[in-house]
């Protein structure tokens, strides 16, 4: 049975390593030969939301095992026992090939198996305009960089190293905010129609706005833990952007909570909307890089009028 534990609380990836044995009785290492197979993976890095700082006591933990392929294809767990899911991921070119999840005293394992070769290929292909990557991909890349790795938990890995510019996070900026204005084009095309598709809609283009600011500092992948994340990133030291940021979060915040039922508002509120993407934007463009990358994006070559 699942249970809660203390691994949220970590501070780094040494805490992270002493409190998974204390709470488990396992080092991170162990767990994967118990449960996965592998003796000598490449690297074993901690991603999802404990490194990212909002992890809760009934958090899962999130590890991607890079291996070689010729080790993962003749692993030998040592047991099935409180294995909860097991099996292979298909797709020639998928960098994971593996999903287990197990229970380790209780402490829910989420196991990714990635193929290290794989793993390199999509990260030389970031630099490609062309590569679309997909959502699966994207948590993939952002758990490598931004993970704890705890092999050697004072050392980047290699594949992160790979990753120290910021070309994902550059795309996954750009894509976001393609897709929070083209929610709000969907509104505004059901505003004579659908009222309440109109805030639906209007709500989802927001939620995609605050994902294309969080890649723009270092978070491409939240998933549905980005308003949680959002409570933890205003609490952030005070910077100029960080200062910013609290004035469109709390404008976003606001556009959030009005409710529908009034018709003849939804026009009004699409114009707010489309105002506060234009702040959003403006704030995303003082970085030079990201000015310069949604400038050029053919997709953001439209005009919407409300």
């Amino acid at each position: 049975m699942k249970r809660k534990h203390s691994l949220h609380a970590s501070r780094n990836a040494a805490d992270f390593s002493a409190r998974l044995v204390a709470e488990t009785g396992a080092t991170p290492s162990h767990l994967v030969r118990r449960f996965v197979g592998l003796e000598h993976p490449k690297e074993i890095v901690l991603a999802g939301s404990i490194p990212q700082g909002v992890g809760t006591e009934v958090s899962d933990v999130d590890l991607l095992v890079i291996t070689d392929a010729s080790q993962y294809g003749d692993r030998s767990p040592e047991t099935q026992a409180d294995v909860v899911y097991s099996g292979l991921v298909l797709g020639e070119e998928s960098p994971v090939v593996l999903s287990t999840v197990a229970l380790a005293a209780g402490v829910e394992i989420d196991f990714a198996v990635v193929d290290a070769d794989r793993l390199a290929a999509l990260i030389r292909r970031l630099s490609s305009e062309s590569l679309l990557l997909t959502a699966p991909q994207i948590q993939l890349l952002s758990g490598v960089k931004s993970g704890w790795p705890l092999i050697e938990p004072d050392r980047t890995t290699p594949h992160a190293e790979g990753l120290t510019n910021d070309s994902l996070e550059i795309r996954c900026t750009v894509r976001y905010y393609v897709a929070a204005l083209k929610a709000l084009e969907d509104a505004l095309a059901a505003t004579q129609d659908d009222e309440r598709l109109v805030w639906h809609l209007s709500r989802l283009c927001i939620e995609r706005g605050f994902r294309a600011y969080f890649a723009s500092v270092h978070h491409p992948h939240l998933g549905d833990k980005w308003l949680r994340f959002m409570s933890h990133h205003l609490r952030s030291p005070d910077d100029r952007k960080a200062a910013r940021f609290r004035d469109v979060a709390q404008r976003g915040s606001e556009l959030l909570m009005r409710g529908g039922g009034d018709p003849d508002r939804c026009d009004e509120h699409l114009r707010d909307v489309r105002e506060w993407l234009d702040s959003l934007r403006g704030l995303l463009a003082e970085d030079l890089r990201y000015g310069v990358a949604l400038r050029l994006s053919p997709q953001l070559d439209v005009t919407i009028t409300s």
